[in-house]
């Protein structure tokens, strides 16, 4: 049997990219334990500060003991893996839930995690994970085979009903195959397969454990408090199956929406972390000797969406024409002070799937936009409400300057702020609104990036969008590891993106993320992660 590493298509952050799937020779496929690595090597991060310090190990080595304190820009919605929509909620969780493999340096290729080797079916159709023997569950229970079984139909549920669930109509069974043997059928291959399953917390087989409130997993730690709109606690996990891991003895997760406590909580010292940087404090920040300000290229968006079932949003000349009077580039000078690249496109700018045409075709034009709304029947424009959260106050000032573009088109938009959970409750529940503006964290790669946003009932398809000719570009998307015929495929979905105008980017944003100086093993990535394993403390902050 031959080798071949199993890689996902990488973001074009760097000048090389490499395939999802890229054989060696015939036969199946298997990676191999790379060693029993708990935390998540991540992206490209890079560390400022006036003295230009990173949260690399001492040469004195890591320090056992000691409480991290974050400063969470909000509170999570739940801390049940398979129902969570927040970044926030997967921020905490990632401590206390573990995945079959993680990401390596750099988002490119995978690891292993709870299992330690997996095998791929020449077809593609079989995916045979072998799994780590003698890990626990934090309540004691051994982690084996049923435990994936169980966490897959749980997710298939209906009773469930989690958010999740379009991620795996491909699947056709999962089964335990012996106790540290699980195998995943396909009914068809699906190229995105390892960075699907890459994000999939494992829970325990206890079919009654209310997981969003009473989280069980293999991590590092696990859950001792939780004061609603307060803070999480998490203490040591004293069953984790990694030696002489976590360092720290506990982490506290405080839930505070105002930017400027944050700062001053890391600041003072009250705070070890940020998981957020104000974009008008960086330059600021970064002058502070007693802080690392850390910055990453990555997969956080901004986005603004239509119900596109709901007159006037159900014509898409409506949806072009206010998309048209977006003016992203002052956005991104005047709020996220050039931090985010400006993009109407789902897709990254400067990955090698990115179409500048279509990109352009819903470009700054207010003269345009004007003629789009005429068009559409609405001369004179309309009236309509933007519902945003002050837990993201970029998005709210993102709101007031298109609120003020959008009236030189006649488009009369009122501003709802809402608390976040009563913004999650209206528009991703409820899907009660107009317009929405919010911040999305995606995984590396296109299908990442449009699938589950634009197919027919996708998992966080908040917009109601559907388009027959999308969802078929999208399965042939997924079904492909070329990475031609992915260029192809997506800058077609970009396209007919451009066309519809479901709804529009707004940016990329940089991920931007603060430390005090004594935090040291803890790495940024690309997707806001923070996974707190291998940090430790190495003494007072200042």
């Amino acid at each position: 049997m031959k080798q071949r590493r199993l890689a996902t298509s990488l973001i074009g952050l760097v000048a090389a990219v490499g395939l999802l799937a890229t054989a060696c020779g015939g036969g199946a496929a298997t990676t191999s334990s790379a060693g029993s690595s708990g935390g998540t090597s991540t992206a490209a991060a890079t560390t400022s500060s006036s003295s230009g310090a990173s949260s690399s190990s001492t040469s004195a080595g890591p320090k056992t003991g000691g409480t991290l304190t974050v400063a969470l820009d909000g509170a999570p919605d739940s801390l049940d893996p398979q129902r969570s929509v927040t970044i926030v909620s997967n921020q905490i969780r990632q401590n206390i839930y573990e995945r079959l493999i993680q990401y390596g340096p750099k988002l490119q290729n995978f690891h292993p995690m709870l299992a330690t080797s997996w095998d791929v079916s020449p077809d593609g159709l079989q995916y045979t994970f072998h799994l780590r023997q003698g890990v626990k569950f934090s309540d004691g229970h051994p982690f084996t085979s049923a435990d994936v079984v169980f966490t897959y139909n749980r997710m298939e549920s209906k009773a469930e009903a989690s958010p999740q669930v379009s991620n795996w109509t491909d699947i056709t069974s999962v089964k335990a195959v012996d106790p540290y043997t699980v195998q995943f059928n396909l009914a068809k291959p699906y190229a995105p397969f390892l960075e699907t399953i890459e994000s999939w917390q494992i829970l325990p087989n206890e079919p009654s454990v209310d997981f969003a409130k009473t989280p069980i997993g293999t991590g590092p730690f696990m859950m001792k408090e939780w004061v609603p709109n307060g803070h999480i606690t998490l203490v040591k996990n004293p069953n984790y199956w990694e030696p002489g891991h976590p360092y720290l003895d506990s982490v506290v997760f405080n839930f505070i929406p105002s930017p400027q406590t944050r700062v001053v909580d890391l600041e003072t010292g009250s705070a070890n972390v940020l998981n957020s940087v104000p974009f008008d404090r960086v330059q600021e920040m970064a002058k502070n000797s007693k802080i690392n300000l850390l910055q990453a290229d990555g997969f956080v968006r901004d986005t603004l969406g239509f119900n596109d079932t709901k007159a006037p949003f159900n014509n898409p000349l409506v949806r072009q024409a206010l998309s048209m009077a977006i003016d992203r580039a002052t956005i991104v000078k005047t709020i996220m002070f050039g931090y985010a690249t400006a993009t109407s496109d789902p897709i990254l700018p400067g990955s090698p799937w990115y179409n500048q045409t279509a990109d352009n075709a819903l470009a700054y034009n207010m003269t345009k936009a004007k003629q789009l709304l005429t068009q559409a029947g609405f001369p004179n424009g309309f009236s309509t409400t933007i519902k945003v959260s002050p837990t993201y106050p970029q998005e709210v000032q993102m709101a007031q300057v298109i609120q003020q573009a959008w009236q030189q088109i006649g488009v009369k938009a009122t501003i709802d702020q809402l608390e976040w959970s009563t913004w999650i409750q209206q528009v991703v529940v409820q899907k009660n609104f107009d317009v929405e503006i919010v911040l999305h964290s995606n995984g590396p790669g296109p299908d990442a990036w449009t699938y589950n946003w634009l197919i027919t009932k996708g998992s966080v398809n908040l917009v109601n969008y559907s388009n027959p000719q999308m969802d078929s570009l999208l399965n042939q998307g997924r079904q492909t590891s070329d990475l031609q015929k992915q260029i192809q495929i997506y800058g077609q979905v970009q396209q007919l993106f451009a066309k519809d105008a479901p709804w529009t980017n707004i940016d990329y944003e940089k991920t931007l993320a603060a430390e005090t100086k004594n935090v040291q093993g803890w790495v940024l990535d690309g997707r806001t992660s923070m996974d707190f394993v291998n940090t430790w403390l190495s003494g007072a902050a200042s």
